[in-house]
């Protein structure tokens, strides 16, 4: 997902423009629930929670769904978890994983849907641990030290 018509020049997987119409169900009560969902911004649905996929925040020009609590979802497990942009580096989110946006870029260019790609989100010294060598997955993308 994104602002941009189209991926940046390498990416290869899925992808959505975003729009004002464009929202994630964040209402645990809603058949959609954590869904990308297309509703008619100047009427939306009444008692309906969602987050706005394109909100004018820089932070979510780009867009890449973790698929946390996804399939099915279950109501009240979470939702909206994506790649995005970060804020900045001492800014928390709310279940989100930030990088700086030109990490972003590089990770979307070498996602592969073919490659059926899985996050693993460890703690730096359970990393460490494991690449210890700079090779294989692991090693493609060097996390940051604060």
């Amino acid at each position: 997902f994104g602002y941009d018509r189209q991926l940046p020049p390498g990416g290869d997987y899925l992808y959505h423009q975003v729009t004002e119409a464009d929202v994630w169900s964040d209402d645990p009560r809603s058949p959609n629930y954590n869904r990308h969902i297309v509703i008619d911004p100047k009427n939306p649905p009444d008692n309906y929670t969602h987050e706005k996929m394109r909100s004018g925040d820089f932070a979510y020009h780009w867009l890449v769904e973790i698929r946390h609590n996804s399939d099915p979802p279950v109501p009240g497990a979470g939702s909206a978890i994506f790649f995005h942009i970060r804020r900045g580096v001492n800014r928390p989110t709310t279940g989100c994983t930030t990088m700086a946006k030109e990490n972003l870029v590089k990770m979307i260019t070498w996602l592969r849907v073919k490659g059926h790609p899985c996050y693993a989100l460890l703690p730096a010294v359970e990393y460490d641990k494991s690449n210890t060598t700079g090779n294989g997955a692991l090693g493609t993308f060097r996390r940051q030290k604060r």
